[in-house]
Parts: structure tokens; C-alpha cells; sequence
């Protein structure tokens, strides 16, 4: 690993509307030297409460003890949701992170008579990321509750793929992958059938 001199890195953060959003806490998700090689899972030079930063009133934020190379960011701000943590910016440099509208998911999982599993709490997740698996992009699970529902939300809009991992003892399978595209605002939906093997 190289030694890398100390830059900066600032921006703004604008709302869907392009207004400045006051009080988003942004992050160095990856730092990376100028050759292109991680400097590990974060910035790792302090603890992440420590390099995290909050915009001010005009949306901007800045970073001065980033290694020259490259970054890639994420922002958290309740009401919003932040898509473009896969992007790679300079370091130095000045960017613009636009945050969108949350949407969510909602299923539930059923048998192959479409009638909703209960009584499985513990048994199953449901496990949601990008389509393409991509570095930085959202992704979390969700356990299934036990009246067979699950939920997602303030996810950016976007293509998801779902998968349900069961952990069943009687003999079940679950059905494949599900691909959903969410919109800002708007809530998807989605049904899991578990099946007899």
C-alpha cells in the first residue's frame, strides 16, 4: 500500500427537487489509493462516527484528510433515500449527491394454494439486494413474520432482487428469485410460495 498525501473532498446534497438538505449525515462507504487499490471497508484512518460529517444549511459538506485516490460515499437523512453509494469520485474533488424519494417493498409468503404461511417466525428471511449485486448499492433482510408477512422500507428507487431463505424442517422449498422495480413514493408488492417438495 502507497502512502497518499491528504486531500479534500467536499460537495452538496440536494433533495429531489435539487433544494440543499440540511443535517444529512454523509460517510466514506470505500476509500481507495490513486492505483486503485482499498484501503478496507470504510474509512478506516478513524472510527466511521468520527469521519461522518453533517451537511450545513446550504446542503454542503467536507472532508480534508481523505488519501488522494478515489471515494466512494453514502448519506443517510430520514425522509430520503440515497441511491449512489457504487459511484467512485476523485479525491480531490467537489460532487453533488442527489437524494430520492424512499419507496418500499411489502410481501408476504404463502403455500401453493395462495394462503398465507403463518406461525413461521424464525424459519424464514427474505434477503434484497440490487439485481446486479453491485458494491455500494442498498441491500439488507428481512424476517418473515409470523403471519407470513415481511417489509422494506426507505429503500432508493430501483431494480431489486428477492430472495427467500428458509431453513425448513418439514420438507419445503421455496419458488425463485423475485425481480421488482420500485418508484419513488411508491410501495411494491411481492409474494413468496413455498412449495412441497
Amino acid at each position: 500500500m502507497e502512502l497518499a498525501k491528504a486531500a479534500r473532498l467536499a460537495g452538496v446534497v440536494t433533495d429531489p427537487e435539487g433544494n440543499p438538505v440540511r443535517g444529512a449525515k454523509v460517510h466514506p462507504l470505500e476509500v481507495m489509493a490513486s492505483n486503485g487499490q482499498s484501503y478496507g471497508n470504510g474509512w478506516e484512518f478513524e472510527p466511521y462516527d468520527k469521519s461522518t460529517v453533517e451537511t450545513d444549511a446550504a446542503g454542503r459538506f467536507e472532508f480534508t484528510g481523505l488519501p488522494t485516490g478515489y471515494a466512494m460515499v453514502s448519506v443517510t437523512v430520514p425522509g430520503y433515500a440515497f441511491g449512489d453509494a457504487s459511484t467512485i469520485h476523485d479525491v480531490p474533488g467537489d460532487i453533488g449527491l442527489r437524494l430520492s424519494h424512499p419507496c418500499g417493498i411489502q410481501g408476504k409468503v404463502v403455500n401453493d394454494s395462495g394462503v398465507p404461511l403463518t406461525n413461521l417466525r424464525g424459519h424464514l428471511m427474505v434477503r434484497i439486494g440490487a439485481r446486479d449485486f453491485k458494491t455500494g448499492s442498498a441491500g439488507g433482510t428481512a424476517p418473515v413474520k409470523a403471519d407470513g408477512t415481511f417489509e422494506f422500507n426507505a429503500f432508493p428507487p430501483g431494480e431489486y432482487r428477492l430472495t427467500l431463505e428458509s431453513y425448513p424442517t418439514d420438507g419445503r422449498r421455496s419458488t425463485q428469485d423475485q425481480i421488482v422495480t420500485v418508484a419513488p413514493g411508491v410501495r411494491a408488492t411481492v409474494t413468496f410460495v413455498l412449495n412441497p417438495q
